[in-house]
Order: C-alpha cells, then sequence, then structure tokens
C-alpha cells in the first residue's frame, strides 16, 4: 500500500513566480448535506501540504479545501482581491 497521504496541495503565487508559503487550509468532508472540518495545516517553504488526514483517517467522500489567502496577498502584494479560495 502506498505511504502517500491521500490529500495534498501544492500553491505556486504566480504573480510571484514562487510557491505561496504559509498560507493556511481547512479541509471539509461533506456529511449529510453539511460541510465537517475533517482537517486543517498551512503550506510549507514549498508551497506544499500533505498534513490533513493519514490513510487510517480517509475516507472515500466528497471535500471541499478552503484556502485562506487574504493574509498572504496582503503581505506579499499589498492587496487582495478574493479573501479565499474554494475547491470542492
Amino acid at each position: 500500500m502506498s505511504k502517500k497521504p491521500p490529500i495534498s496541495v501544492h500553491i505556486l503565487d504566480t504573480s510571484r513566480g514562487c510557491p505561496a508559503a504559509e498560507v493556511p487550509i481547512m479541509l471539509y468532508k461533506e456529511e449529510n448535506g453539511t460541510w465537517k472540518t475533517v482537517g486543517s495545516s498551512q503550506t510549507n517553504s514549498d508551497g506544499r501540504c500533505d498534513q490533513f488526514l493519514t490513510r487510517e483517517e480517509f475516507s472515500a467522500g466528497t471535500f471541499k479545501i478552503h484556502y485562506a489567502v487574504h493574509e498572504y496577498f496582503m503581505k506579499n502584494l499589498g492587496f487582495s482581491f478574493y479573501p479565499y479560495i474554494e475547491v470542492n
């Protein structure tokens, strides 16, 4: 069995040409029509994050990832068009 985490993300800041480090991320799973928080972390210096769930904690379903990008853009660009980005 693979030892890779079941869910991982990688954020690249194309406006600056580098990984987006220290972006807070929330992982949600849909259960009975509502979103339940199942993990949270932040990107590392390479813009990656795989510290949400272990293989043992993971079960099939519909997930949503919430990237809290406002502070990242304010710090690095001085403005933020989006307070967050969500991917289902």
